[in-house]
């Protein structure tokens, strides 16, 4: 399949330097479905390197890909010149009203600063937000994840002794999860940060899941579902010579750096580093490809567990669907979302599909399809569910059409605590 990239960029010369197809410009001729649109928000120092680490693991699998490049409005880099970002990039502001299936933003070389010391902040927390709602799925790589983290879940970054730099081997902590599908147990990742988040940081009950992790670098990878963001503090798009580079960088910079770990073969730095991690780069991206383009197709049963992803508002409609399923308005506060599907795993009745998308003020929309059980199985997952701290609304329907909502109302003092005392229930035809 073939990957559309800005029009005489460099990664378009490099990629066709490797004989991989490009263009520059899409038509629908001939084509049974669009191609993906992926935005890449890059904040790196070496811009046209990362554009095509980052091209070349997009392209190959299966689907057509169009990437345009992004920064933020108030960005202004120190090592790319100014020509290069006007020929190739668009400033977020300018495509904040596209459609994209899926979005990227790197790592950036502003670890030592705090978070609200960044002169573009604020356009990132603009971004941060806009991505939450409005894109299925955002990887954030290195700072940027730390950075999505301490925005959505106020998780704070931890500075390190030494900056960490080397390959490290990850352990696999989610075997299910759709992004790990083929993972070995282990795979190798290179690693090159200053400061790091601390597994015991991460919220609890706040749709944060570990992914993989190392012993020696920490969480490499983590799904925050609820904010269609997945979270990866290390650098698989790397190129074989990158972490070389960067620690020839430091040492002409008088930083005094250590030598990359498990990096040169016998720690010899004349001999040629191995692309250990190119598969695992492959793998990833291609699940995560395949991940966006379930999402955009309405493909919910393709992995194991639920799956969250945004919906178009129709979705929602009670009347608007012949299958068994929930509507709920809840709080994202305290987990609630990831509480529902808990308490219908306990009574039974796990979800087959589930979707979300923000209601505004601090809450979210959610239906969910259930298998088929009549109308009494219904009423009794819709009661569970609306039994749930934060659960403002709850509208249950089966394939035959019967339903019934229920309503949350503040419980009298007198009134047993139990499920049916805190809604009131009414027939819908």
């Amino acid at each position: 399949m073939t990957i559309w990239l800005p029009p005489g960029s460099p990664a378009e010369a490099a990629l066709r330097a490797e004989g991989i197809a490009v263009n520059d410009r899409w038509s629908s001729n001939g084509r049974d479905r669009r191609p993906l649109q992926i935005a890449l928000l890059n904040l790196m120092p070496e811009k046209a390197a990362t554009e095509t680490q980052f091209a070349r693991l997009l392209n190959g699998h299966g689907r057509d890909v169009v990437l345009t490049l992004i920064v933020p409005d108030n960005y202004s880099p120190r090592t790319t010149p100014k020509e290069h970002l006007d020929a190739f990039y668009r400033r977020w502001s300018d495509v904040r009203k596209r459609r994209f299936d899926g979005l990227i933003v790197t790592g950036a070389p502003i670890e030592h600063l705090a978070f609200e010391d960044v002169d573009y902040w604020p356009d990132m927390t603009r971004i941060f937000d806009w991505a939450r709602d409005t894109i299925p799925s955002t990887l954030y790589i290195c700072w940027a994840g730390q950075a999505a983290l301490y925005h959505f879940h106020g998780v704070v970054k931890s500075a390190m002794p030494q900056k960490l730099s080397g390959v490290f081997q990850q352990g696999v902590k989610a075997r299910d999860h759709r992004l790990m599908a083929s993972f070995q147990d282990v795979f190798p990742c290179p690693v090159s940060r200053g400061t790091e988040v601390r597994g015991q940081d991460l919220p609890r009950g706040r749709g944060i899941q570990v992914l993989a992790e190392s012993r020696q670098s920490g969480p490499a990878i983590v799904d925050d579902g609820p904010n269609h963001a997945v979270y990866g503090f290390n650098h698989l798009e790397y190129d074989a010579a990158t972490l070389g580079d960067e620690y020839k960088r430091d040492l002409a910079a008088g930083r005094e750096p250590c030598l990359p770990e498990n990096y040169y073969p016998a720690d010899d730095r004349s001999l040629t580093p191995a692309h250990r991690w190119r598969h695992v780069a492959r793998r990833f991206f291609a699940n995560w490809i395949d991940h966006i383009a379930g999402i955009r197709a309405g493909d919910t049963q393709r992995r194991s567990g639920p799956m969250w992803w945004r919906a178009n508002s129709d979705a929602f409609t009670p009347d608007a669907s012949d299958i068994a399923v929930i509507h709920a308005v809840v709080s994202t506060r305290d987990g609630c979302a990831d509480s529902i599907g808990t308490r219908l795993v306990e009574i039974g009745q796990p979800p087959v599909q589930v979707h979300a998308e923000s209601a505004g003020k601090g809450d979210l929309r959610i239906a969910l399809q259930l298998p088929t059980g009549g109308e009494e199985a219904m009423e009794r997952a819709a009661r569970a569910v609306a039994a749930v701290p934060g659960v403002r609304r709850v509208t249950y329907r089966t394939p035959e059409g019967a339903g019934g909502c229920l309503v949350s109302r503040p419980r009298a003092d007198s009134e047993p605590e139990d499920d049916a005392s805190e809604h009131r229930h009414r027939r819908v035809a």
